[in-house]
């Protein structure tokens, strides 16, 4: 009877972990851009301009995103976890070159 319970309480267990990670993914976070100073990546303050460029960033990068009732850019968490991903946006935002060439395709 104890393996049987044991094995019932691992299964369950699994079970609370995987639906717990699924969630967490799946929910949204606000966007916070960054860039790299000293080595480093630090978050840094979104420009007016950078407002007006990350949807269009996000569409590049099919990241879905929304905007909450505040106003703010709501993306992924699992999107907001890849810093590499999050720095390429960013710098994509404050590229001219690059908004052209995104807003072209």
């Amino acid at each position: 009877m104890n393996r049987r319970n044991g094995i019932m309480t691992a299964i369950t267990l699994l079970t609370l972990l995987v639906v717990f990670y699924w969630f967490h993914g799946s929910s949204y976070t606000q966007l916070q851009p960054i860039q790299v100073d000293d080595g480093k990546m630090v978050v840094i303050p979104l420009t007016n301009n950078m407002i007006r460029n990350f949807p269009a960033v996000l569409q590049y990068y099919h990241v879905p995103y929304t905007i909450n009732g505040s106003g703010l850019l709501m993306i992924p968490v699992r999107y907001a976890r890849d810093r590499d991903l999050l720095l390429t946006m960013t710098n994509c935002t404050l590229d001219s070159t690059q908004m052209k060439m995104i807003r072209g395709k």
